[in-house]
């Protein structure tokens, strides 16, 4: 009587063990922050941040181009020119500005 005590006791036991195994490895694949989802969620997040990342890079590039080039080595009075005229509306005496309509 008391050996088939001990059997149910071991099974039981060993059946409330594994239940217990079962249910942290549910909840650790679908619902902590080291699950499926999260995994899937975060390389997507990934993603969009590294093409933001390249956008910006070009950004980068193109500030660091004009930059070089109004720099005092390399200033081009031209370019000065065009700039003025776009961004202030300055025009030379020799230029003749036309307006167009839209």
């Amino acid at each position: 009587m008391i050996n088939y005590l001990r059997k149910e006791f071991v099974n039981l036991l060993l059946s409330v063990i594994i239940g217990v195994c079962i249910y942290y490895s549910v909840n650790l694949t679908f619902f902590s922050e080291k699950s499926v989802n999260k995994i899937f969620q975060m390389n997507d997040s990934i993603l969009l941040l590294n093409k933001e990342l390249s956008n910006l890079k070009e950004k980068e590039k193109n500030l660091m181009n004009k930059i070089e080039f109004l720099s005092l080595e390399t200033l081009n009075e031209d370019y000065v020119s065009e700039l003025a005229q776009e961004n202030l509306g300055l025009i030379k005496e020799d230029n003749v500005l036309v307006l167009l309509e839209e």
